[in-house]
């Protein structure tokens, strides 16, 4: 059996939204050199991924090139601070293609953020996720999600981008 290490909730809004993840520190340092590139890697391959040209996806495999390589450098991201639970914690950033992703760490969790369409604000602590589903106090794993029958693309974030962006243009000309 495997255990669930992260949770992704959206909050989508008529311009696009955001999407938050939550990984266990300890099982991210057990996927890369450091969490904090686990954690790069996360939110870089979902900005890739939701930011690709519904009607040109041949920049797919650029796209993840590049989120692979731009996590790698996630130190030279800019930063930005969020405030969670009234805390301020720094935050590394990237844009691609429209959107961005970044990443925090908090204690023994990193907080990932991803937007569309939508600033890089404060973020906030959700209490209640009645709305969602589901009860953050009880554990979670895998048969949980598949006994709500959600499919991903439920959780999607609004493509933001139908023909090739810039961004998509410099990688492949």
């Amino acid at each position: 059996m495997t255990s669930t290490y992260g949770v992704w909730l959206a909050h989508l809004t008529g311009q696009g939204g955001l999407r938050v993840g939550t990984f266990a520190a300890e099982t991210l340092a057990a996927l890369a050199p450091n969490p904090a590139t686990a954690a790069a890697r996360h939110g870089a391959h979902a900005l890739a991924d939701l930011t690709l040209p519904t009607e040109d996806l041949s920049v797919a495999s650029a796209s993840a090139e590049h989120a692979t390589r731009a996590a790698q450098d996630h130190a030279h991201w800019h930063t930005a601070e969020w405030v969670v639970d009234g805390e301020p914690h720094v935050a590394r950033m990237w844009e691609f293609a429209g959107g961005w992703t970044g990443f925090a760490h908090l204690g023994d969790v990193y907080v990932v953020a991803v937007g569309i369409g939508v600033g890089a604000g404060p973020l906030v602590r959700l209490a209640d996720t009645r709305a969602y589903g589901f009860d953050h106090t009880a554990p979670i794993g895998r048969s949980h999600h598949r006994g709500e029958q959600r499919q991903w693309v439920e959780s999607a974030l609004p493509r933001p981008n139908r023909h090739r962006h810039q961004d998509h243009t410099a990688l492949v000309g």
